[in-house]
């Protein structure tokens, strides 16, 4: 039996331990034809199976996100996007209502989810693309930032505490902002072996 194990970049992909040149045999479904209520319930290819993941690891918590019933890739602003055909599914997320959440921020909206998840907010931080450390846990006890010449600021805005989605949608939103591809080089380790890639690793 084959071990799978899955990735999560800018889509929801998989990696095999099989030759790339024979891979497209095993992914024949078109997209947007799932119709599984969360990733883990996704068939994997015949003679695969899922490796196990220790329970309430990142790993396992990615495979437990709702998938919406609408198969459809919707931007923020409400319109479809044009091009329907590079998706498999759509994860139930939030996306919030503005032009924000790109290319790296995917990976930062699921890992704090994640956190958000299992309460813990201490974990839930990031590092802006000039050094400066974006605390949730301090953003819920006034912490704000500003844009201060070519640097962020610290100020406390005397708001503390809140319902903690709201705050947390609001904090994201400077977090994408000011946070990118930059910023995970920062807070990630390189893979050198391709055999030990887990669940929730990023290329």
């Amino acid at each position: 039996m084959k071990i799978i194990s899955g990735c999560v970049f800018s889509i929801l992909s998989v990696l095999c331990n099989r030759n790339t040149s024979n891979q497209n045999e095993h992914f024949t479904n078109p997209p947007g034809s799932c119709r599984c209520e969360i990733i883990g319930e996704i068939p994997v290819p015949a003679g695969y199976t899922r490796v196990a993941e220790e329970r309430k690891s990142f790993g396992d918590w990615l495979r437990t996100i709702h998938l919406k019933k609408d198969p459809r890739i919707y931007l923020f602003n409400g319109r479809l996007r044009d091009d329907q055909s590079t998706h498999f599914a759509v994860l139930d997320i939030p996306v919030g209502d503005k032009d924000l959440q790109q290319c790296a921020d995917k990976i930062m909206r699921l890992r704090a989810e994640y956190f958000f998840n299992q309460d813990n907010i201490d974990s839930i931080c990031f590092t802006a693309t000039d050094g400066t450390r974006l605390s949730f846990a301090r953003w819920m006890k006034g912490d704000r930032y500003r844009l201060t010449g070519a640097r962020l600021a610290v100020y406390n805005s005397g708001i503390i505490g809140g319902d903690k989605r709201q705050q947390l949608e609001e904090y994201l939103e400077v977090v994408f902002s000011y946070c990118g591809t930059i910023s995970l080089n920062k807070e990630t380790r390189a893979v050198n072996d391709l055999n030990n890639l887990k669940t929730g690793d990023i290329s």
